[in-house]
């Protein structure tokens, strides 16, 4: 369920910004899956995930979410 939360979240994109704080909890969900789909759904939000940064941080130190959430600051950094 989370993770398919997170799911519908990343098609929805930057219209999704209202969910960032969500999101950033569910880089902290036990499933290693929740939090790379997380990571991937903030990312396609973009600049409007810009809050977010410091957890993606925290979560690229994690090797099954580090190539989603270091895509997702590269993605929310972009201009």
């Amino acid at each position: 369920m989370r993770m398919s939360a997170a799911m519908a979240l990343e098609s929805i994109g930057p219209d999704a910004a209202p969910a960032v704080l969500a999101l950033v909890r569910a880089l902290k969900d036990p499933e290693g899956l929740v939090r790379q789909r997380a990571a991937i759904a903030l990312g396609s939000i973009g600049p409007g995930a810009r809050e977010a940064l410091p957890a993606l941080r925290e979560a690229s130190r994690v090797d099954i979410v580090r190539p989603a959430a270091e895509e997702a600051i590269q993605r929310i950094q972009a201009r």
